[in-house]
């Protein structure tokens, strides 16, 4: 099943880049004595995110750092850490040599901005680099709303459940469940888990560890196909008309002799609100539907948005017992909607709890659509699964949804799937 996944133009950057590499602007030497041998390639600078690949020739098998500059001034410095096999085929060793970085927010102010990528500790610049790049500030409206979901399986009855969502003008968004509250935050790029249960939280950076590298590296698959419009939905709220898309995706298996079994999509979208209102996955075994109702338009309370006060932290959520026996995976927003509009290219962090004494993830395998980039932030043996997810912006691929999904395994075997949906709204 894995050969029959197509290539996008990143891929084609990518060989580009490989056959670049064998230049001697690839291949740098640190002031000619031979001590370094620099190979990398700035493959996306955008408004979502930076990445590329860097590594040293003469030190295989190790990860290096790449200091990120805008307009001559420092801007971060992070591990090229993260697992490329096609860059460790290219180089004969283990591939550990990617990076990606959510572009800064305080760069989205409308103005160019040159973006210079460099071996860390050097003045050498990497391939493809400095980059030119203009955000305009995104303009979407902050609002709040009730996001009810009801699960029609074909046999039994279905049941519903309601979680709160809201959205600031810092584009903040929280997720509120029976029990865990997600906090995304952008600006200082970390996302903040609450256990009312227990009043504890986790604080988890959209930053890699050298250890965040060792799950399954991310499968590009092209999972979504467009079909026709759905069936007029007319979902309340919405002040301008909505607009549908409908889209086929076939459903990944662990198990690579069984085909994948198709599922369809149908979405409204507001345009206005830049929010998908009403979602509709059919799938072989069951019927998910979920609407935004109870919208009010305006900046929420900014105490939404921090910690409640008696709170105590401890980043493994799961530690403490919560009467499952065995592992099981607590999803903080189900189903996950994704938007991407204009410059906000609907970069996130989707998070998923191992939950039950001691229970951590082992293992997990990531599908993305070509519209879209993954990489998972944590490493094995967390109780926590971050996932950053964004748009990355490929201009071969326009169909207005597109699909994500990832197969976790629990340290008791557990396995469990959930699918993320990218709606873009321009």
């Amino acid at each position: 099943m894995l050969k029959s996944y197509r290539k996008d133009f990143m891929t084609v950057i990518l060989t580009i880049a490989a056959f670049l590499s064998l230049t001697s602007e690839a291949f740098a030497q640190n002031g000619g004595t031979g001590a370094t041998n620099y190979a990398g390639y700035v493959e996306h600078a955008g408004c979502d995110a930076i990445a590329g690949w860097a590594a040293d020739r003469s030190s295989l098998n190790n990860s290096i750092p790449v200091a990120i500059y805008s307009d001559g001034v420092l801007v971060t410095t992070i591990g090229a850490n993260l697992s490329r096999p096609d860059v460790g085929s290219f180089l004969g060793d283990n591939g550990l040599h990617g990076f990606t970085v959510a572009t800064p927010a305080s760069l989205k102010d409308g103005q160019a901005h040159q973006i210079t990528v460099r071996f860390a500790s050097s003045a050498i610049g990497l391939n493809n680099s400095p980059a030119s790049i203009t955000c305009v500030p995104t303009q979407i409206p902050p609002l709040c709303a009730d996001q009810v979901v009801t699960i029609t399986p074909s046999q039994g009855l279905s049941h519903t459940l309601v979680n709160h969502f809201c959205r600031d003008r810092f584009l903040r968004t929280r997720y509120e469940n029976d029990r865990f509250v997600t906090i995304n935050s952008p600006d200082i790029q970390e996302t903040r888990v609450l256990d009312k249960i227990t009043q504890t939280y986790g604080v988890f950076p959209w930053s890699y560890a050298a250890s965040a590298t060792d799950y399954s590296a991310a499968v590009l698959a092209a999972l979504t196909s467009p079909g026709p419009k759905p069936p007029v939905h007319p979902p309340a709220g919405c002040p301008t008309g909505n607009d549908g898309w409908s889209s086929t995706t076939p459903i990944q298996s662990q198990n690579i002799i069984v085909p994948p079994i198709p599922q369809t999509l149908n979405i409204w979208n507001c345009p206005s609100l830049v929010l998908p209102m009403y979602l509709e996955i059919i799938g072989p075994t069951s019927t998910t539907d979920s609407e935004l109702q109870n919208i009010v338009v305006g900046d929420p309370d900014t105490q939404l948005f921090t910690v409640p006060v008696g709170y105590t932290q401890d980043n493994s959520l799961s530690s403490s017992k919560s009467g499952i026996s065995g592992c099981a995976v607590r999803r903080t927003l189900d189903p996950v909607v994704l938007v991407s509009s204009g410059s906000h290219f609907g970069q996130t962090v989707v998070t998923a709890i191992a939950d039950g004494y001691g229970c951590y993830f082992t293992d997990a395998t990531i599908y993305v659509g070509q519209s879209l980039s993954a990489i998972p932030l944590t490493s094995k043996g967390s109780s926590v699964f971050q996932l950053l997810l964004f748009d990355n912006g490929n201009p071969q691929y326009k169909n207005a949804v597109d699909t994500a999904q990832i197969l976790l395994t629990t340290s008791d075997g557990t396995t469990d799937s959930r699918s993320i949906v990218l709606v873009k709204i321009n």
